[in-house]
């Protein structure tokens, strides 16, 4: 009596994958699994800032970077394009207190991220190296219009020769770059007094914003404004102040808005 033996079929083999034309690396299933994880967004990676530093990418780099710290002079450069397909995308959030430079790689600028910011680049051509790479950047959550606007009609005088601050008037706003308008209604009670009106910034003097006049005659009520553009890291206090040269200044009815326009710069 004769035994007959089935025939057998391999359907798996350690290496299952052909992988050229791809930027995948690996050749076991378990190995392209992760590797496949790893360039997606599941699996962000947090990078802190070091002085005038930088992140060099690789195909195997997470898809999403958060970056940290508040050193300045930080850089990402973009992977070799060749070991990637095209469409390969990149979202970088710049998390940190200074702008971050992106590059390819062969070290061509392509453009910034300003704090607060987040990054959208897409690899378009892996043709060479460097690659042709097209991205967008948007600001992040604190943007758009947000506006602060505080007023008051509680009289305040001074007679002080140097800036003093106007009671009430301090707005502590949220990190970015404020278009900062100040009007008020003032009275001098001497015609020869120079008055004058600044905004401030962190306890110092904004110096364009500072604003001067002088009436010929005594306690005439006159209108004045002043405006300016500055960067707040969020911790940082805007204030309006007062001065005159004699006699007694006083501020009637006034305002102060600041409105957001972008990240800070």
């Amino acid at each position: 009596m004769s035994t007959r033996r089935g025939s057998s079929t391999q359907v798996a083999s350690s290496v299952p994958f052909r992988n050229s034309g791809t930027s995948l690396r690996e050749k076991t299933v378990q190995n392209i699994l992760q590797e496949l994880r790893s360039q997606t967004v599941y699996d962000p990676q947090y990078t802190t800032t070091v002085l005038n530093g930088s992140t060099l990418l690789d195909s195997t780099s997470s898809t999403m970077q958060f970056v940290t710290g508040t050193n300045t002079g930080h850089f990402f450069q973009l992977p070799d394009a060749t070991t990637l397909f095209n469409g390969q995308s990149y979202i970088i959030s710049n998390e940190s207190t200074a702008t971050l430079h992106i590059k390819d790689f062969t070290s061509n600028d392509l453009f910034e991220v300003l704090a607060d910011s987040i990054a959208v680049i897409f690899l378009q051509n892996n043709g060479t190296s460097s690659g042709l790479w097209v991205g967008y950047v948007v600001s992040g959550f604190a943007t758009g219009i947000l506006s602060y606007n505080v007023t008051s009609s509680i009289l305040f005088t001074t007679t002080s020769l140097t800036d003093t601050l106007i009671t009430g008037f301090t707005v502590t706003p949220v990190a970015g770059r404020y278009a900062i308008w100040f009007n008020a209604r003032m009275q001098s009670s001497s015609a020869s007094a120079t008055n004058n009106w600044v905004i401030y910034k962190n306890g110092l003097i904004i110096a364009d914003s500072d604003r001067g006049a002088r009436f010929g005659a005594s306690s005439t009520d006159f209108g004045c404004s002043t405006q300016t553009v500055a960067s707040v890291n969020g911790s940082e206090a805007i204030d309006i102040r007062v001065r005159r040269t004699n006699g007694t200044l006083s501020v009637y009815d006034r305002s102060v808005t600041l409105i957001r326009l972008g990240p800070e710069i």
